[in-house]
């Protein structure tokens, strides 16, 4: 079982598998954040300083994420915190979460 949010951990268990002779099955498990029960965590934001335009953060289609001035920009509204962005961005742009 992985979870969907650690892209580490799902690009590590998929190569596993697919090296694999046999079939198999990789159980992606974590809640659905559109459930009342669920508690999102803080939004992500963007610090503008550190974006460099490379769009790698908008390859996954997350919809909170959009491309204004020549940086990303994070809906606060739409953000649920998974920080899936944030693993994605080699300049370190996105910041918050968690709490």
């Amino acid at each position: 079982m992985v979870d969907p949010y650690n892209l580490e951990e799902c690009e590590r268990v998929v190569k596993e598998e697919i090296e694999k002779e046999e079939p198999s099955v990789i159980i992606s498990r974590r809640p659905c954040v559109l459930l009342k029960y669920v508690k999102p965590k803080k939004p992500l934001s963007v610090n503008p300083e550190k974006c460099r335009s490379c769009k790698r953060c908008m390859k996954f289609g997350c919809p909170a994420i959009s491309f204004r001035d020549n940086h990303a920009v994070v809906d606060p509204t739409l953000c649920v915190g998974c920080g899936v962005c944030a693993q994605l961005c080699p300049f370190d742009a996105f910041e918050g979460g968690e709490e």
